[in-house]
């Protein structure tokens, strides 16, 4: 993981953060499905939107928040901000619905987005304000 300069941090996280902010009340897709974080529980919804029924409840750290799709729909990031010692990012194989890995970022992550080429996948770190930058070919 290797972190942006300050000021690519501040102009790249106001970019995440306006998207995450103005997609926050739709669920993510990765087509058929819809993926939700329930931070109360614990966990990620997967919504079958063909006919609106959950169709598999998977179980993630504590306090999910942010939820943003690989561009082939292979995988699924979902944050952990309220992690007690360092904040998190769930990665779940869509095949599966499975968590695969579980990455460490920096404190407080909230907002996630993937870049359209799918190598890369941004976290917004409010805690130290700072953006994680990830390499997303290797947490498919």
């Amino acid at each position: 993981m290797k972190q942006a300069g300050t000021a690519g941090r501040i102009l790249l996280g106001m970019v995440i953060v306006f998207i995450v902010v103005s997609r926050a009340a739709t669920p993510v897709t990765a087509a058929p499905f819809a993926y939700v974080a329930n931070s109360g529980s614990s966990t990620v919804s997967v919504i079958d939107l063909a006919n609106n029924t959950p169709v598999a409840t998977v179980p993630v750290s504590a306090g999910p928040f942010g939820v943003a799709v690989h561009p082939n729909g292979s995988a699924v990031y979902v944050t952990h901000p309220y992690e007690s010692t360092a904040s998190l990012v769930s990665v779940i194989a869509t095949a599966t619905n499975t968590v695969t890995t579980t990455i460490t970022v920096g404190l407080g992550s909230m907002g996630v987005t993937v870049h359209p080429s799918g190598t890369t996948f941004y976290v917004t770190n409010s805690d130290n304000p700072s953006v994680s930058v990830i390499d997303g070919t290797h947490s498919e």
